[in-house]
């Protein structure tokens, strides 16, 4: 369930959040994403090097992941399922 009362844009949710530098952040993950035998560390590219992103995000505060762990007897046939929870209250909010 996407999680209400948030800004669509990067920017605005990074201030939003306590955190403005958030676009630039994705920018540069992005960079390191699509350029993997880089040998600089995405933080020194300069930002002008990096994908733009203008796309509209939403925020959840919970996700579900589901992964195939062999080497853990765990579970079926080394199927796992994890719920990933986030509240803003965790970070004093």
């Amino acid at each position: 369930i996407v999680a209400p009362g948030y800004p669509p844009h990067l920017r605005p949710l990074g201030h939003h959040i306590g955190c403005p530098d958030l676009q630039q952040l994705v920018q540069h993950f992005l960079y390191d994403q699509l350029n993997p035998a880089s040998a600089a560390p995405c933080h020194e590219v300069d930002i002008s090097l990096c994908p733009l992103f203008y796309s509209k995000v939403s925020v959840f505060h919970s996700a579900t992941t589901s992964f195939y762990a062999p080497s853990d007897i765990c579970g079926v046939s080394g199927m796992h399922r994890q719920v990933i929870r986030s509240l803003q209250s965790w970070r004093g909010g």
